[in-house]
């Protein structure tokens, strides 16, 4: 399938041309935004990615940015930037913590804004906390932006994902009590949050909403722009759109999503496609009304995560389970669990994609997975040849319920000063 490409395509062309010509000039670093914990203490930091950059030959790939690290409350569960496609300024970080169990849970989250760029990572104080802001309170219900509101009905609220407009002036949060509290019979909301007064409120409280993270379109005017969740519509799925100026969802007319609602375990964006993971594959929706829907391709059996370049200039998605790591040429193309082509043995915590340079990152504990996107499988031959495995110290992680905790996204680096 073919679908329009967005401006970004531009830079990829000029690095290719530049290639072509054989000569390349050093580059700025690809700074990536990671949760780590180091002595218990949670914290955001900034490792720097020396590649096609003037470092010496020796120096490894990824490390450490020296005092790039920002103490948090509990570890970061979800994290998302403002304006993705353009100059990706600021970060919204989740956190979140949990004291004891059932029902004697106790859920306290905060919501912290990153200034993140023109980041020098010399000297990267350009990286400051802008605003920390209690979302709940396990000791006192009512506190905070979402406490004080409380679910219609009540129950405990437990947010487990963000997601952010263009400007940061509205969030959406996914609360899913299950992320908390695995055993509670509590269900999955979604709230709007309004930054500006820092108000909020449930959107679709009598509907039956998926626990599955949200999506922003972050389109480049206010009156075109979206976010989407998922409500369960007998056994399939709805897809609600969010409008932020009128502060109000709605279902999408058309087709369902093809995607049984008891199965899908993340969604993404790649161009005008909204990709559902579920175990049993990919499912996707066409937003643009090109093509109405996609069948599902095979995936890995027991996946947990999907991530894919929102503006559709790279087409490939990565997904991850608890050991493997597999690549998806595009919507169409299977992945076989377990086959070399298409699967490499990794446990990731988090990923993300920077298609300005093609390049997907995966961080696990101790260590990361760089996969190179310029090179598709078929190039390749098998995801292997596609991939470096770094060791990476500093990339200390937390862990719940078994599993590595950890978020990750990539900002742009400073423009060094002018030579004297």
């Amino acid at each position: 399938m073919r679908r329009p490409l967005p401006p970004l395509l531009l830079l990829l062309a000029a690095a290719f041309l530049g290639a072509c010509s054989g000569t390349q000039e050093p580059s700025l670093p690809t700074l990536l935004l990671v949760g780590v914990e180091r002595a218990g203490q949670a914290q955001l930091a900034l490792l720097e990615d020396l590649r096609d950059t003037d470092a010496p030959p020796t120096a490894p790939r990824l490390q450490l940015v020296e005092g790039s690290a920002r103490d948090l409350r509990a570890p970061a569960v979800s994290l998302d930037l403002t304006d993705r496609n353009v100059s990706r300024d600021t970060a919204w970080v989740l956190t979140r913590s949990v004291s004891g169990s059932g029902a004697a849970a106790q859920v306290t989250s905060y919501l912290y804004r990153f200034a993140v760029s023109q980041i020098d990572p010399r000297a990267p104080s350009a990286f400051r906390q802008l605003e920390e802001v209690l979302l709940v309170d396990g000791s006192d219900p009512g506190a905070g932006v979402l406490g004080a509101v409380g679910r219609e009905g009540g129950g405990l609220i437990c947010p487990r994902e963000v997601r952010s407009s263009r400007t940061g002036a509205y969030l959406l949060v996914l609360d899913d009590p299950r992320a908390c509290v695995p055993d509670t019979a509590g269900f999955a909301a979604v709230w709007l949050v309004r930054t500006s007064d820092w108000t909020a409120r449930q959107l679709e409280p009598g509907n039956d909403v998926l626990a599955v993270p949200p999506h922003t379109d972050q389109a480049p005017t206010a009156e075109a722009e979206r976010g989407y969740f998922l409500v369960g519509a007998g056994s399939e799925s709805q897809v609600y759109a969010v409008d932020f100026e009128e502060e109000r969802a709605d279902p999408l007319t058309g087709p369902l999503l093809p995607a049984d609602r008891d199965l899908v375990v993340d969604l993404a964006a790649n161009g005008s496609l909204l990709v559902a993971l579920t175990e049993d594959g990919l499912a996707w929706l066409d937003l643009a009304g090109v093509e109405q829907t996609g069948a599902r391709t095979r995936s890995l059996d027991a996946p947990r995560r999907v991530v894919a370049d929102q503006f559709g200039v790279l087409r490939q998605l990565i997904v991850w389970d608890d050991l493997l790591v597999g690549l998806h040429d595009d919507v169409e193309d299977e992945v076989v669990p377990g086959s070399d082509r298409d699967t490499y043995r990794f446990t990731a915590a988090a990923g993300v994609i920077d298609a300005e340079r093609s390049w997907g990152y995966l961080v696990g504990q101790g260590e990361a997975l760089i996969v190179d996107l310029l090179t598709s499988l078929g190039e390749a031959g098998s995801l292997r040849d596609n991939v470096a495995r770094l060791s990476v110290p500093e990339l200390e992680l937390p862990s719940a319920g078994g599993r590595l905790l950890s978020v990750i996204s990539w900002v742009r680096s400073a423009e060094p000063p002018p030579a004297p």
